[in-house]
């Protein structure tokens, strides 16, 4: 009879505890989201800070020399590899700023440069996304800011943009970028 008493127990706590998990979290966005406008001082900072992250991105694909022979757009702050990733890594973790260069420069042998690789960019937050922006503050040194896109591709559809970002000793850096389409 105990036993069955003990099952019963652990059988209801594992159904509470997945729907607990279900229901508090939609598509892995976080609880307790909070619109930005609404934010606490600690809040504001980071994404003051964040959007300065993101200036550094576009200014490193937006600040550049035309190489007139290929045609390539080389990045004034990012002409080798090393200068890429210390000066991405101003505003990213290591990691991110390492896949950002990786993934959007190349290098060039025959001109001893890195050049900017035609493609679509990483969306950026700005001051003017600030009326759109939400935010899930985990703890005083880790938050994640999340803004919705409309009819971005096609009529209709919808993305959910998710920017973690941490608190390190330099200020607030970009940790990890997510865009996921919401169905």
């Amino acid at each position: 009879m105990a036993l069955n008493r003990q099952f019963i127990f652990l059988l209801s706590f594992i159904v509470f505890a997945v729907f607990i998990a279900k229901n508090s979290y939609a598509n892995d966005t976080p609880i307790a989201l909070k619109n930005l406008n609404q934010g606490c001082l600690e809040s504001l900072e980071a994404f003051s800070e964040i959007t300065d992250c993101f200036q550094l991105y576009s200014s490193m694909f937006n600040d550049v020399v035309l190489e007139t022979d290929n045609y390539y757009l080389i990045p004034e702050h990012g002409k080798t590899p090393e200068m890429a990733f210390e000066y991405l890594g101003n505003g990213f973790t290591d990691d991110l700023a390492h896949a950002i260069v990786n993934t959007f420069l190349e290098w060039n042998p025959a001109s001893g440069t890195m050049y900017i690789i035609p493609c679509d960019g990483i969306p950026v937050l700005t001051y003017s996304d600030f009326e759109d922006i939400q935010y899930f503050m985990e703890n005083h040194d880790s938050i994640i800011f999340q803004r919705h896109y409309y009819n971005c591709y096609s009529a209709g559809d919808h993305y959910c943009y998710q920017v973690q970002g941490i608190l390190t000793s330099s200020g607030w850096k970009i940790s990890e970028l997510k865009l996921d389409i919401v169905l």
